[in-house]
């Protein structure tokens, strides 16, 4: 289930998780179980990819709104939060935008 978001998000999963086509296809057939580490960014991408689609059912509109400053993050851009690891706020917000507690 992991690996299916790498399939359809796959110009996400590359700033979250650096691995090889061979290692994909190594998890995906179970031959070599996914490091602590790179489960715990499969998850958060799992998690980011849900909300991207939840709140912005188009691509194109999610890597825009990943690439603009956004103000629940304090001006930041939420892509530049993902790479420094800090996944989980950009989580809060995009859940908080799909729950309308933020608007």
């Amino acid at each position: 289930p992991r690996l299916g978001i790498i399939r359809c998000w796959g110009w996400l999963s590359g700033v979250l998780v650096e691995f090889s086509s061979p290692t994909v296809m190594r998890y995906t057939k179970g031959d070599t179980p996914p490091k602590l580490t790179v489960r715990k960014s499969l998850d958060d991408l799992r998690e980011l990819a849900h909300y991207l689609r939840k709140v912005f059912p188009r691509e194109k509109a999610a890597t825009n709104w990943l690439y603009t400053p956004e103000e629940m993050l304090r001006g930041r851009r939420p892509i530049d939060l993902v790479i420094q690891g800090e996944t989980t706020q950009v989580i809060h917000v995009l859940a908080g935008i799909h729950s309308g507690t933020f608007s």
